[in-house]
């Protein structure tokens, strides 16, 4: 995290989001604590330099958001047949 600090957009560098996690809600628990935690600890390598963001299914999106971190969707995989 401290190599990429300079390249965050609010440092003047090309890099405008930086994802929190990636469906931790769609595949393993609501726990809140944690979250917390991973939250907090980006910040202290953004420190507001860059927008903070999570993903994960709209189904599971309760377990998955964290509060004032941007929540994203995705759609799965999608059917290997089209």
């Amino acid at each position: 995290m401290t190599k990429m600090e300079k390249f965050l957009y609010g440092n003047g560098g090309p890099i405008i989001m930086v994802q929190v996690e990636n469906e931790y809600g769609s595949f393993y628990a609501c726990d809140e604590k944690y979250k917390l935690w991973l939250r907090d600890e980006t910040l202290k390598y953004t420190q507001g330099q860059a927008v903070l963001f999570t993903n994960d299914g709209p189904s599971v999106l309760r377990c998955g958001k964290i509060p004032d971190v941007l929540a994203t969707l995705d759609f799965g995989a999608g059917d290997d047949n089209s």
